[in-house]
């Protein structure tokens, strides 16, 4: 049998989604300009383009600086301080018109002004260091905004490569990619085209990345080698490089992969022959257009300057004033619906693009009703719940209950209090309509707001994940507090934004406005517009700007919620009334809009959704042996009955619109079977409560790590990790919480166990330096009431509570902490940590009351001791006042204030080393000095061989079985599935002549 390599699969699929251009029968066809930096030449003052006319003015050089290269010669730059002027840099600023002529010049430099780009350099510097300098960057003379940049790591934590593009917004926010930047020579090429970007690293593809680059607000008219230089903004050419560069080269087209192999092998023949045009980007049109809509053909064109002909044709006809790669169409009419070709002609031949066909078509009658997703009517509460009467989607309260109901726009609607964090969430299912903007390419957003302006980034409706911090789709208020205009914020998987962009209505003055967010995508371009109070609104600071992908599963109204269910991260919470949230997969026309904001929302007929259980859990995987637990789980509302094995029995009883939860002591260890019914129909979900012995008494088990599988930790179902990239780790037999390198955080939601206020316990854990505890470590554990993003949310104003703070001080890791409310500062004690060591912590703590403008509160002591050792454990930090303040900070972190109750456990890291953590427990009550229980690996307290039994049942095979998941396969080595829904005994009707069953533990 022929085999064929996955990688070469995955490269062919790329190749053929991205859209890159046919190879060129010449590398140099589209090449815009080539720098070799062999010389300078005009006294010092130049150094030449090749190709054209481009020359780079050289600032700050003489011939000592052109050394020995790659290819030839190369230039040496100095770099400098950060911020401060780069000593010798190279620019080239496109004049715009000719000085001679007075014609405009077709520079083409920037090749950022196009849809498609090939930049190519060598460089040799060591990236270590160097934060944020510029190897080649593309700017505007007349603003800090446009700007891409290709250097070094921003952070200057390691030798990658480091992608920077801003145009209206944050398409690429430091994408970070390779290490090019080791002191050695590498080749780097970087193609884009409409914005599905490679990065190439000695002729070889490095990584891919997709992002949205719409125009440039101003245009890019600079380019420059060595810094960035914005010159008429008064910032002075900066981020300097200290390195080596030679042969940069520009193509107005993405270069293919084996033309980028080309150039890496061989270099750039000079002198460069003419070339007749040839369509770089084919048009794309769309059929789905509606008489009003606003669209845009694009396209573009490479060969040698000047063009004879650029001209848009429809049908034969020749288009007398569309003479540019782009033809703008404003309120489009029946009469615009065609085939459209784009031509270009040089003195060297001609082309035709391909055929663009545009289909307009009049509205057809407004049915709010059709294609309605979701429709909260925010008018009751049902238990923890508000329906959704279109598909049963409905939301869950949290800090609200039915005492937030109030007269509202339509009916009743929901009050929303900031300073209690208020709001409503869905975790939606892959099978789901939600989230929309994940699920749905063009959709509509409505909802009516009544509340105070300005408050400052507060979220009236989101999209967010429950991995990762970065995707997010908001609706809300002001980012800057400024005014009560609407603010929409998007940022895609990748960290790519569209920041924040503000309307000119506004919506935010405690009177009701209806708000309406319209997403539609027309010849693969997407477009959002705003709507305020029945009206298009024209926008502040421009239109939304949509970004993708954009993998979000929560849904929430009134705040953000990030993180999985059982440690979520609750941020932005409004302030103040919302009524009528409803959901559209279409995009609404401009008079069904209307018709919504005179009329309110039509009550859907509604759809029965599919059996579910969206969540059975225990509040943690492991607990003390004769400890107690909480089960939790979440169903369909409209189940009749849900039980559990291990004697439970019934628990519909207890379960409110889906939802409920019992406690248990556990005395072994032992997998516990929901089964919800409805009707004829039945789900089985399970989960397994590992009972550990050999606890000191008084502590309870928060985390040994013990019952996860190595690798990654994000998708684990107890911690919350937004930035995705902790990981389960195992030392000498043992696992272990690996905060790897970087910035991130994980949390822990304490449930029962929080520490509330005038409450008095301690917290243990175990530390390990895994990595040189010589390098720099600021990192974090301990106890918060905040709601957690990012790292940066523990360093402002409103502080996050009793913790331990590892951070290297003259080469010398030791463990520190903040003192007093607010404070950054870590003040450090002994021991110094070693490598390779295992050290116990303990933090005893004390959750008083917090007083404004008073420096009294939380108060706790540190004891360390090395593990094994027979020394008595050592008091470093004593009565140290946290610095979570009474008020928290409102301005920062979502606007989060401080709140009484310790709830969470948090590991946070900022560094390019960190420590490994393991054995989190927590006293039952007051204060403890005890070791819980000896480090290393735990075996849960019953948890025998599994058991499997398998008979006959008259025509069905009967298999009984214990401790695990049932397994199938159709031969014994394999593959091995789990039996969806098998619960024991499991009967099945025999098909074929054979089958294999196993228990997986």
């Amino acid at each position: 049998m022929n085999s064929m390599n996955p990688r070469k699969i995955l490269g062919l699929a790329l190749g053929v989604v991205m859209g890159i251009s046919a190879t060129a029968a010449d590398v140099r066809e589209g090449l815009v300009a080539y720098w070799p930096l062999d010389a300078l030449s005009n006294g010092d003052s130049q150094t030449l383009d090749v190709v054209s006319t481009n020359n780079m003015t050289a600032v700050g050089f003489s011939a000592a600086q052109v050394v020995p290269g790659k290819n030839g010669n190369a230039f040496s730059f100095p770099g400098g301080p950060d911020g401060a002027a780069a000593a010798r840099y190279l620019y080239f600023q496109d004049p715009g018109l000719d000085p001679i002529t007075g014609v405009p010049r077709d520079t083409l430099i920037p090749v950022a002004n196009g849809p498609a780009l090939t930049v190519a350099y060598w460089v040799k510097g060591k990236g270590t260091g160097q934060n944020d300098r510029k190897v080649v960057a593309m700017s505007s003379s007349v603003s800090t905004d446009p700007l891409y940049t290709f250097g070094t790591h921003s952070g200057g934590t390691d030798d990658s490569f480091d992608l920077y593009v801003r145009n209206g917004g944050n398409p690429v926010n430091h994408f970070r990619s390779g290490t090019p930047f080791d002191d050695a020579w590498h080749h780097v090429a970087w193609t884009d085209q409409n914005g599905v970007g490679l990065l190439y690293i000695d002729g070889v593809l490095n990584t891919n990345l997709t992002f949205v680059r719409p125009p440039a607000p101003i245009r890019w008219d600079i380019m420059s080698i060595g810094c960035v230089y914005r010159p008429s903004t008064g910032i002075l050419p900066q981020v300097a490089f200290t390195g080596l560069i030679d042969d940069v080269a520009v193509w107005e087209r993405a270069l293919s992969a084996s033309e980028v192999q080309d150039v890496f092998s061989n270099g750039i023949a000079v002198p460069v022959p003419k070339f007749p045009p040839s369509i770089s980007v084919q048009p794309t049109g769309s059929t789905n257009l509606l008489v009003g809509d606003d669209f845009t053909l694009r396209s573009g064109a490479i060969g040698t300057r000047p063009f004879t002909e650029l001209r848009w044709y429809k049908g034969a006809a020749a288009l007398m004033d569309a003479t540019n790669t782009s033809l703008a169409f404003k309120g489009l009419q029946t009469s615009d619906s065609g085939a459209y070709t784009f031509v270009v002609s040089n003195g060297f031949g001609a082309v035709t693009s391909v055929v663009a066909t545009l289909l307009v078509s009049s509205p057809p009658a407004p049915d709010l009703t059709n294609n309605l997703v979701a429709y909260w009517p925010l008018n009751t509460v049902e238990g923890t719940k508000t329906p959704d009467l279109a598909n049963g989607y409905d939301m869950t309260l949290i800090n609200m209950s039915s005492t937030n109901i109030v007269p509202g726009k339509w009916g009743n609607a929901m009050k929303f209090y900031a300073a209690s964090a208020s709001m409503m969430e869905r975790e939606n299912l892959p099978e789901d309509a939600l989230s929309i903007y994940s699920k749905s390419t063009n959709f509509t957003v409505s909802l009516w707001v009544n509340g105070p302006g300005p408050q400052q980034d507060k979220r009236i409706f989101s999209e967010s994940s429950s991995t990762s911090a970065q995707p997010l789709f908001n609706l809300g208020t002001h980012n800057g507090n400024t005014d009560g205009t609407i603010d929409s914020f998007v940022r895609s998987d990748t960290g790519a934004t569209g920041n924040h962009i503000h309307s000119l209505g506004t919506a935010y003055d405690n009177t009701w406005h209806h708000v309406v967010y319209v997403q539609k995508e027309l010849g693969g371009v997407t477009t959002a517009r705003l709507f305020i109070d029945g009206v298009i609104d024209p926008g502040g600071t421009g239109q939304p700007d949509p970004r993708r992908p954009l993998s979000t599963v929560i849904t929430s109204i009134g705040g953000v919620r990030r993180g999985a269910a059982a440690a979520p991260s609750r941020q932005f919470t409004f302030e103040g009334l919302i009524d009528d949230v409803a959901i559209w997969s279409r995009s609404l026309s401009a008079e069904e809009i209307l018709k919504l904001y005179n009329e309110g929302t039509p009550t859907p007929i509604a759809n029965t959704q599919p059996l579910v259980i969206n969540r059975f859990r225990s509040d943690l995987p492991a607990v003390a042996l004769g400890s107690t637990t909480t089960l939790r789980w979440d169903v369909s509302k409209d189940v009749t009955a849900v039980t559990i094995d291990q004697g439970i029995g019934t628990v519909l009883p207890s379960t409110v619109v889906g939802i409920g939860s019992v406690d248990l002591i556990i005395t072994n260890t032992t997998t516990y079977t929901l089964i919800a019914t409805r009707g004829a129909e039945s789900l089985t979900n399970r989960i397994t409560v590992a009972a550990i012995g050999g606890i000191a008494s008084n502590w309870s088990l928060l985390e040994n790590f013990d019952r996860y599988p190595e690798g990654n930790f994000t998708s684990n179902g107890f911690w919350s990790d937004p930035q995705a990239n902790t990981t389960i780790t195992n030392i000498d037999g043992n696992k272990l919480l690996d905060m790897g390198t970087g910035s991130h955080s994980v949390i822990l939601q304490l449930q029962k166990l929080a520490i509330s206020e005038g409450q008095t316990r301690t917290l243990f854990a175990r530390a390990y330096v895994a990595r040189d505890p010589a390098l720099a470590m600021t990192g974090f554990f301990g106890v918060t009431d905040r709601a957690y993003r990012f790292w940066g949310d523990n360093n402002d104003a409103g502080g996050f509570g009793p913790a331990v703070i590892p951070s290297t001080v003259s080469g010398s890791l030791m463990f520190g902490a903040n003192y007093g409310a607010g404070n950054a500062t870590v003040d450090t004690a002994g021991p110094v940590l070693g490598s390779n060591v295992v050290y116990n912590v303990w933090i005893d703590i004390t959750n008083g009351p917090l007083i404004a403008d008073v420096e009294t509160g939380d108060m706790f002591s540190v004891w360390v001791q090395k593990d094994g050792d027979s020394a008595p454990r050592e008091l470093i930090l004593q009565d140290y006042i946290s610095n979570r303040s009474a008020t928290g900070d409102p301005a920062t972190a979502g606007g989060t204030l401080t709140r009484p109750t310790l709830d969470k456990l948090i590991v946070g890291n900022n560094s390019a080393s960190s420590l490994l953590f393991d054995d989190f427990y927590i006293s039952t009550s007051g204060l403890n000095s005890t070791v819980p229980r000896p480090y290393g690996l735990t075996t849960p307290i019953g948890l025998g061989a599994p058991e499997l039994a398998v008979g006959l049942n008259t025509d069905k095979v009967r298999i009984t079985y214990s401790n695990g998941t049932l397994q199938s396969a159709p031969d014994a080595t394999g593959p091995w599935n789990d039996v969806p829904a098998a619960t024991s005994p499991y009967e099945t009707t025999p098909t074929g002549t054979q089958q294999f069953f196993q228990v997986k533990q």
